[in-house]
């Protein structure tokens, strides 16, 4: 506290006034604690990644066969969207077939790229079967594999990266998703029904 002298007639009165905040010698300067001591080194590794966090995964099975997996994953977003991958155990990955090329012209008419949507409707979307080819693999040793929509519902995107780098479809399953499809909402439990579940498809 600092001392103020003030005259009063024939008295001086002493009044006390407060130090300003900002003295050197009234600061306390504790350190702050970066926020990674509040976290443990086990939360971090257990820390689950987006493509974890927010997507149910389910697998469509139904169109190997005894010789070809055809099998592609179905990540089910909590909004109902969802994106197709191939599954960790389709033939061209077990094999380690690299790709040549990414076929979109699935039939003399429809083309996936030339997918025309607009408003909120999705007005002019691809409408798409659960056999509806999304896109052939031309592998580099000449074979060639059908991609299958798996469920009901429209085609609002087929990922613009594989076109610059198509084996990114076998090489990183989460970044290389194929295609995302709003699901037809009136057939959403025959889709969910007619997909395996991740627990029983890895027994």
């Amino acid at each position: 506290m600092a001392e103020t002298e003030v005259a009063t007639g024939s008295s001086v009165e002493v009044k006390t006034e407060p130090k300003s905040p900002e003295s050197d010698e009234e600061v306390d300067e504790k350190p702050i604690p970066s926020i990674l001591d509040s976290i443990s080194k086990e939360q971090i590794a257990n820390f689950q990644p987006y493509y974890e966090r927010y997507f149910e995964k389910k697998y469509c099975t139904k169109f190997t066969t005894e010789n070809v997996n055809l099998d592609t994953c179905v990540r089910v977003h909590t909004n109902k969207v969802c994106v197709i991958s191939l599954s960790e155990k389709h033939s061209i990955i077990k094999k380690h077939q690299r790709i040549k090329n990414l076929n979109f012209q699935v039939s003399l008419k429809v083309n996936r790229l030339k997918n025309n949507m607009s408003g909120k409707g999705k007005r002019g979307a691809q409408l798409l079967q659960p056999e509806s080819v999304l896109c052939f693999i031309e592998t580099e040793d000449g074979e060639k594999y059908p991609v299958h929509a798996g469920i009901y519902g429209k085609l609002l995107e087929i990922n613009d990266r594989l076109s610059e780098n198509p084996n990114l479809l076998v090489d990183d399953l989460n970044e290389g998703f194929l295609a995302v499809i709003l699901p037809d909402l009136r057939r959403l439990e025959e889709n969910i029904k007619s997909l395996v579940v991740k627990e029983e498809y890895n027994t």
